[in-house]
């Protein structure tokens, strides 16, 4: 029996070696996980605070680029209005011109007429 119980010992001292073992490379895994969540979790908020960076530059860049097309659009109003008023200005001086033809006109078909009677 003094036999048995040596065995016994020597188990269950194997047994609690092998358990302190265990919980060494258990506490040591937990150790570079926990560093590995951390490093993690850090990076995601790096990252959370370039989208952060980004999203505001997208932001910007779009209300410039708003604000420079409603320029732009009314620049584009301004010149089609200055279009339109030089086509109406021309127009203008085009029926004043051909008013002054029809008259010339006249005057010359009266002269000519005239012309023709003192013939």
């Amino acid at each position: 029996s003094g036999w048995l119980e040596r065995q016994v010992v020597s188990v269950k001292a194997d047994v609690r070696a092998r358990e302190d073992d265990i919980r060494g490379i258990y506490t040591e895994k937990e150790g570079l996980h926990t560093a590995k969540v951390r490093q993690l979790e850090e990076g995601n908020q790096e990252m959370e605070r370039r989208l952060k960076t980004v999203l505001a530059e997208c932001e910007s860049l779009q209300a410039r680029k708003e604000a420079e097309m409603e320029e732009l659009n009314v620049r584009v109003r301004a010149l089609v209005l200055r279009k339109d008023d030089t086509i109406a200005q021309q127009r203008g001086q085009l029926n004043d011109l051909m008013q002054q033809l029809r008259q010339t006109e006249l005057v010359l078909q009266r002269e000519l007429a005239d012309s023709e009677l003192d013939e």
